[in-house]
């Protein structure tokens, strides 16, 4: 019984630490405003965005140092993968969080 609940505990963590990798605050905020996130990813060469209008779903960026696959669900659109690039996303997601909080006056 203790092994289940061991391989238990661990798929959970597994699932939570692959889930929410990255910066929180950044991933909460496009959960929470996906248009807006889906649009910012769009609009900028940080990030690829593989949403099966503009890239294919299971398109790949193209070469170089991408994190990712990330992925979002956006109203109209459905399931999304987005990659960041190693070297940029970092400046990406705090312009991001500082254009929603101004947007929306969230402190």
């Amino acid at each position: 019984m203790e092994i289940i609940v061991g391989i238990f505990i661990t798929i959970i963590a597994a699932f939570l630490y692959f889930h929410f990798k990255g910066n929180p605050k950044f991933w909460r905020l496009t959960r929470k405003y996906p248009e807006e996130a889906y649009r910012f990813f769009y609009e900028n060469d940080a990030w690829f965005v593989a949403d099966g209008i503009h890239n294919p779903i299971g398109s790949k960026p193209p070469s170089g140092e991408w994190d990712g696959p990330f992925r979002i669900i956006v109203p109209g659109i459905g399931l999304i993968k987005i990659y960041g690039k190693a070297e940029t996303s970092n400046e990406s997601e705090k312009e991001f969080i500082k254009q929603i909080k101004s947007t929306y006056g969230i402190n």
